[in-house]
């Protein structure tokens, strides 16, 4: 799994094939496998207009179709990094706002809700 540009690749070894998701609207600059191997959330930088703003998405393994989206508005110039919550079976991500601050902020994902930030 890797991402070039807008575009996430899901290189499988075995068969050499290539899947492409295509969701993002910007430049990825992040992703992790959920730990059921089954999604995957990405982060994008932001654009010039509303249509590009940094957010995260989470999307399946199986049909890259986006599953959730969430974050707009809420990341300054971009998504340097996101994780997915180990302990509890993935139920929340964490993800670092690329801006001067870097913060923190703890999701829930399935609902998009913002749970708490700090710098």
């Amino acid at each position: 799994m890797y991402f070039v540009g807008a575009v996430a690749v899901l290189y499988d070894r075995d068969e050499d094939t290539q899947r492409h998701y295509i969701g993002h609207t910007e430049d990825i600059q992040c992703m992790d496998l959920h730990p059921s191997r089954e999604m995957v959330a990405s982060g994008q930088r932001a654009g010039r207009n509303r249509k590009t703003q940094a957010h995260i998405r989470i999307w399946s393994t199986e049909t890259l179709l986006t599953l959730y989206v969430f974050g707009m508005g809420e990341f300054e110039i971009g998504v340097s990094a996101v994780a997915f919550s180990q302990l509890n079976g993935g139920s929340y991500v964490l993800a670092v706002d690329a801006g001067r601050e870097r913060i923190l902020s703890v999701w829930q994902w399935q609902w998009g809700h913002l749970l708490g930030k700090v710098a």
